[in-house]
């Protein structure tokens, strides 16, 4: 059975259905051959994979992920160096970064060793790898989305001035950030710029009534506002609880199945988050604790309880077991000595569990 997501998603610009003026500047760009550079700016939401989608559909048809290449510069730069040396998907660029500085070493006489790849050496070498890349099939250029390219340095971004120089003929690239201010003015003078604002709670809902009429699926309107309420007016999220629910059998949808599976997707990302720490992937264990505290407003005391039962049911060794308790009693008690203020504790109480899950990843 094709998922919701799938079966409702954009097969074109022209199928758009949030942000409609700036996908049809968009098409036309396309149909006359002359597709640019992107920035694409606004907060960080699903409805922007959406239109890159979109985007991507319009120019190469039904087999546009073979032609477009995704990179959270976030996630790089937060995983820990050896982590990437090991990964399966930039290992090689950190080996050809080195050859490389090799190279210029020898090219000028200079007497020194290439020594260890820093991990932006590795991402200059990664973006230069993908931009050399050549279309698949007839086209004339690759789509390389950069998300969250607030985080590229400014050493970074000057490489990708040269980079797209030499080639934009096969490569177009998009930058996705809240702020285009964040790039050099270079970068931002090759590139056409898209404010993105988030889409109104009256249109999602406007084309969640349409998807749940179509897929005869009941749902009245305070389940709908409950529904939007816990997904903090996210599109996909919302239409994601509507699938899997449906798919349970639930051909009318009631309140206390929202909150339900809400409370089963909380009880995951706990696990989650200590399971990702615990690989390395710090970013994406702090996201989903982000998510519980700032979204579903869930207590550090809660999330204290709840990482405490995930780690007495984890198959690891006991030592690994008893260290993760010793430093989470730490972090209990430093969490117990934050300010009352609510907000103010939300902002602290970040840094603590930052610093707890750091502290957990492999060094």
């Amino acid at each position: 059975m094709t998922l919701l997501v799938e079966k409702y998603r954009p097969k074109g610009l022209e199928e758009a259905f949030f942000h409609k003026n700036q996908a049809n500047r968009l098409k036309k760009q396309i149909t006359r051959g002359k597709l640019p550079h992107l920035i694409i700016t606004g907060q960080k939401d699903s409805v922007k994979q959406n239109l890159l989608n979109a985007i991507a559909s319009t120019v190469f048809g039904k087999n546009y992920k073979n032609n477009i290449e995704y990179c959270s510069v976030e996630e790089y730069f937060s995983t820990k160096a050896k982590t990437l040396r090991e990964h399966p998907e930039y290992q090689r660029y950190f080996s050809e970064a080195k050859e490389e500085k090799k190279r210029i070493y020898d090219k000028y006489n200079i007497d020194k060793r290439a020594g260890r790849t820093s991990k932006e050496e590795a991402f200059k070498q990664y973006i230069k790898s993908i931009s050399r890349s050549a279309p698949v099939g007839k086209n004339d250029y690759r789509l390389f989305v950069l998300f969250e390219a607030d985080r590229l340095t400014q050493n970074i971004q000057n490489s990708l001035r040269r980079i797209m120089e030499n080639y934009s003929s096969t490569t177009r690239y998009i930058f996705d950030l809240e702020s285009s201010e964040n790039l050099i003015e270079p970068l931002r003078s090759r590139c056409y710029t898209i404010n993105l604002s988030k889409p109104t709670k009256r249109e999602i809902k406007k084309k969640l009534r349409q998807i749940t009429k179509e897929e005869n699926i009941d749902i009245d309107e305070d389940t709908l506002e409950a529904l939007l309420y816990v997904t903090n007016h996210d599109y996909l999220d919302s239409l994601n609880i509507i699938d899997v629910l449906n798919s349970k059998g639930k051909q009318k949808i009631q309140i206390e199945d929202i909150k339900e599976l809400s409370k089963q997707i909380s009880l995951n990302n706990y696990e989650k988050s200590i399971k990702n720490a615990l690989k390395g992937e710090t970013k994406k264990s702090i996201q989903l604790i982000d998510e519980l505290i700032y979204e579903k407003n869930i207590k550090y005391k809660k999330l204290i309880e709840e990482w405490r039962k995930t780690i007495h049911n984890l198959s690891i060794d006991s030592e690994t077991k008893k260290e993760l308790i010793k430093k989470l009693a730490t972090l209990d008690k430093e969490i117990q000595q934050l300010p009352r203020d609510p907000n103010q504790m939300k902002k602290l109480g970040r840094t603590l569990y930052e610093k707890y899950l750091s502290s957990i990843s492999p060094k």
